[in-house]
């Protein structure tokens, strides 16, 4: 009896001390440290001309970034992710995301696995709307030819993210009727007109028939 007991005291100390071993190895991993030097700023993302295609930004730090970021921006962080504007201003990135932060929470975890990266030199801008919400939404457009009641000649993503840009002709560009079209059929995603290249045949298959 008395060696029953003491088993069950043994048994008792050993959960015990299981369970405060447990304890320990299930605790969450500390929690990214915030990036110093980060600018969030609460303003849209800026607007920005293209860069030509013979321009290079000047800055190799800036684009090195950017590239650490993308596995992030194009994974953990998607939902968020809006765009991000190389060189500017000179020597900084803007990063544009639907949640600022969010958007810390991704740059202190890039500083995380890569504790060289320059993420100081970022710039942190509220994006409308997120690169993946703006491709579903380019997807739910009808690209047939005859469609509507203008052609569509082409979408893409607004630079600044704030919504989608399709080309038309001058007088799609004037249509309120084709604009309200396009936003419906993105169900509500912003949409902006600009007169495109002319093209023979709009970019899609053609309607059947």
């Amino acid at each position: 009896m008395a060696s029953g007991t003491r088993t069950r005291r043994w048994s008792r100390t050993a959960l015990a001390a299981l369970l405060a071993a447990g304890a320990v190895a299930c605790q969450a991993a500390p929690a990214a440290e915030p990036v110093t030097g980060v600018v969030t700023d609460t303003a849209a993302c800026p607007r920005v001309p293209l860069l030509p295609p013979t321009a290079v930004p000047t800055s190799p730090e800036v684009m090195r970034l950017a590239d650490l970021l993308e596995p992030l921006t194009s994974g953990t962080y998607a939902a968020v992710y809006g765009t991000q504007i190389a060189d500017h201003r000179a020597g900084r990135l803007a990063l544009c995301v639907t949640d600022t932060a969010r958007g810390e929470e991704l740059l202190a975890e890039v500083a995380r696995r890569h504790p060289e990266a320059p993420v100081a030199r970022v710039s942190l801008y509220r994006a409308r709307y997120s690169q993946r919400a703006m491709t579903e939404a380019m997807d739910r457009i009808d690209m047939r030819d005859g469609a509507y009641a203008h052609p569509i000649y082409q979408l893409a993503p607004a630079a600044d993210a704030s919504g989608v840009v399709a080309e038309s002709t001058a007088a799609g560009v004037a249509s309120a009727e084709l604009r309200a079209r396009l936003e419906a059929a993105t169900g509500g995603v912003a949409v902006s007109l600009r007169k495109g290249p002319q093209q023979e045949v709009p970019i899609g298959p053609k309607a059947a028939g």
